[in-house]
């Protein structure tokens, strides 16, 4: 397994309201002014339909310059909604991670999916996937993101090709992209979505 200790990061959050179709309950949609709220909003918004966490970066490692990316996605299917079971599958969690060696010009990738009922969250959930709501913190099986209590984020990735162990520490403040945290991406509000880097 390798395990990195890398001083910046980019992590990143994405909350996108799509056309809300025909779904059982309303989907949440963006609105201009309500402001980030941190730590919070570093966690799931359950209501939405589609968010996203993301590190990227580079490491310099005794076997050369590496590229790394692990992003978790979480989106509400709009089915089960009625259902009070763990097993309902109400949202997906998904992840996809990557390594490149550039020296030896190499890249490897791994992906995960379970679903999430949202019924449970958080560290003392049985689920093998949830999502917490108050602050960064992923589980997909044996893949993790999560805030740890030094404040450092840790992301863990086992794959048949690679591991990754990688303690995250925050070195600039975030980043709000487009006008304060909301990112237009059409003339409507169904195009719009929260995001910010840090």
């Amino acid at each position: 397994m390798h395990s990195f200790n890398f001083s910046r990061f980019c992590l990143g959050l994405l909350l996108c309201c799509a056309a809300l179709g025909a779904w059982a309950q309303p989907m949440a949609q963006v609105r201009p002014g309500v402001a980030i709220t941190l730590p919070r909003d570093h966690g799931a918004h359950p209501d939405f339909r589609t968010e996203w966490w993301y590190v990227t970066g580079w490491l310099n490692t005794a076997q050369g310059k590496k590229g790394f990316q692990i992003t978790f996605f979480r989106s509400r299917t709009g089915l089960a909604e009625g259902l009070d079971s763990r097993f309902a599958a109400r949202h997906l969690l998904f992840a996809h991670a990557a390594l490149t060696d550039l020296d030896a010009k190499s890249h490897l990738h791994a992906q995960r999916i379970a679903r999430w009922s949202g019924l449970t969250v958080g560290s003392n959930s049985a689920d093998q996937s949830w999502a917490r709501l108050d602050d960064t913190g992923l589980m997909l099986r044996d893949w993790s993101l999560a805030r740890q209590s030094d404040g450092r984020l840790r992301a863990q990735v086992q794959s048949k090709d690679f591991s990754l162990d990688l303690h995250l520490s925050e070195t600039q403040p975030v980043l709000l992209q487009g006008k304060n945290g909301v990112s237009r991406k059409g003339p409507s509000p169904a195009h719009f979505s929260y995001y910010y880097s840090q």
